[in-house]
């Protein structure tokens, strides 16, 4: 019988909150790598204004988005990527202690003790946050309490990168369209379109194109794989699961858990400020949700 030791007691134990704590800080890296992308990106952008009334600064502000693009955005691209891997090592550290999965080499170096006390010395916000991190899974067999966590995490950041996504494709449509209606003020040609409005807004153009597809594409994903989760915690084993159930659970949990790991791995990150916005609603939501799961599995 695998060990079915609380993980709500495990998780806000020093050790996992440090982690956390330091995941914390190597994802605010990555998020201010993207930062300083996106606004000196918006910068060139807001530069289409000023070109719209000097017609001789479109070159220029043309070739410095062109460079921007070609050269330190792909330079902050690496920068950030570098700290999202660590921030991912991070959390899957944390992940795979709690839910007793073990470490394999093709996740990469295995943070060690001396990292997650340099970084989670650096983590300047409130220690509380980060305790009870997962949803209330008390009582029930281990593959089970890791599903509804890995069930909770999927669903939370799928929300939050679809609401990103959706902003920055309203932002863009809302640039075009305000190109558009400036070239129709100002009788402009085709060519003029181009050169003078989004020529020197290329950059962030791409930025934001580029950052909705990922996102979007990302939260399909998760989405499924939620699904796939909750389909799972459906077929009701029984309760408790024997040991050859509690094996094929484990496995399942484990290629799930891969999964995560892969999609955590990429540099887009969803801005602080919209995890905060709607945190005490999607924390709500999760803990009601994940509830009833787990209200269900402990009536079986």
């Amino acid at each position: 019988m695998l060990n079915t030791q609380n993980i709500n007691e495990i998780q806000s134990k020093e050790d996992g909150v440090n982690t956390l704590c330091a995941a914390h800080v190597a994802h605010s890296r990555s998020q201010k790598a993207q930062a300083a992308q996106g606004g000196v990106a918006a910068f060139l952008a807001l530069g289409s204004l000023a070109s719209a009334a000097a017609h001789s600064l479109a070159p220029w502000l043309a070739i410095a988005s062109f460079t921007w693009i070609g050269i330190v955005e792909l330079w902050l691209s690496r920068y950030s990527k570098k700290w999202t891997n660590l921030a991912t090592r991070m959390q899957e550290r944390f992940d795979r202690d709690l839910f007793q999965l073990p470490w394999t080499a093709d996740l990469g170096n295995r943070p060690t003790d001396g990292e997650v006390a340099r970084l989670s010395s650096l983590f300047k916000g409130d220690r509380q946050s980060k305790v009870d991190w997962y949803v209330n899974v008390r009582d029930l067999p281990l593959p089970y309490a890791i599903l509804i966590c890995q069930r909770e995490n999927l669903v939370w950041d799928e929300l939050n990168r679809s609401r990103w996504a959706s902003m920055l494709w309203r932002l863009t449509l809302a640039w075009c369209a305000g190109g558009v209606a400036v070239a129709l003020a100002e009788n402009w040609t085709t060519f003029h379109l181009l050169a003078r409005w989004f020529a020197p807004s290329t950059a962030a153009l791409w930025l934001c194109i580029r950052s909705a597809y990922k996102h979007n594409d990302i939260a399909s994903t998760k989405q499924r794989l939620a699904l796939s989760v909750s389909d799972k915690i459906s077929e009701q084993f029984p309760d408790p699961p024997s040991p050859e159930q509690s094996r094929v659970l484990m496995t399942y949990c484990e290629t799930v858990q891969r999964r995560i790991f892969s999609l955590r791995d990429h540099p887009e990150r969803v801005p602080q400020k919209i995890y905060w916005k709607s945190r005490s609603q999607d924390e709500t939501a999760a803990r009601a949700d994940s509830e009833q799961l787990r209200t269900r599995l402990l009536d079986l």
